[in-house]
């Protein structure tokens, strides 16, 4: 998540994420696990770092899993095509037991093949109901960002209105406008 793209309607809630996060950081710290890259193996983004990062989508560590699907997203445009070689495993990693896993791995999916969103949806919908609020607020953008393919997501993002969290609230508010939007662009142009 960028804070700058919340755009200005969202300013006054920007301190508030800021602090959020920064309290999740406090209790979820993140070390880089060795055993995806160990001292003097590849730096992310590569894609020669890509049979190793789909060897870890299965280690036992959860931050290593996580660590591996975030790694695949990120690659560079140019070394997308060998990282679809990871879809499968990443796929895979939607059933993962970790909330923060599954939502990383479908984020990879996204940002590897976004022709593969029908199978994250499904995983998305029920990332609407972790108790983590920055967990279900990455549920909504993704939801947001698939566009009419999320219209299976329209009843729990209407359930999403009525969050906790108000930033979830408001997100769930624009993906849904956003959503019903290309579904009726969609419906229109045929």
């Amino acid at each position: 998540m960028v804070l700058a793209d919340l755009g200005p309607k969202f300013k006054a809630e920007i301190p508030t994420v800021i602090q959020n996060l920064k309290l999740c950081d406090k209790q979820q710290p993140r070390p880089l696990p060795a055993n995806v890259y160990p001292l003097g193996g590849l730096a992310p983004g590569y894609a020669e770092s890509v049979p190793s990062l789909i060897a870890a989508l299965k280690d036992a560590n959860p931050r290593a899993r996580e660590a591996a699907a975030y790694d695949l997203g990120t690659l560079r445009p140019k070394d997308l095509p060998v990282a679809k070689a990871a879809i499968p495993t990443l796929i895979e990693t939607l059933q993962d037991a970790d909330r923060i896993v599954r939502i990383t791995a479908a984020e990879a999916i996204w940002n590897i093949n976004r022709t593969q969103s029908q199978i994250t949806i499904p995983t998305l919908i029920g990332l609407l109901n972790e108790p983590d609020y920055i967990v279900r607020l990455r549920a909504v953008d993704l939801l947001w960002q698939a566009g009419p393919e999320a219209a299976p997501a329209l009843p729990a993002l209407e359930k999403a209105l009525h969050d906790n969290a108000r930033i979830v609230q408001m997100w769930a508010s624009e993906a849904l406008a956003q959503i019903r939007s290309a579904i009726s662009n969609q419906a229109h142009s045929k």
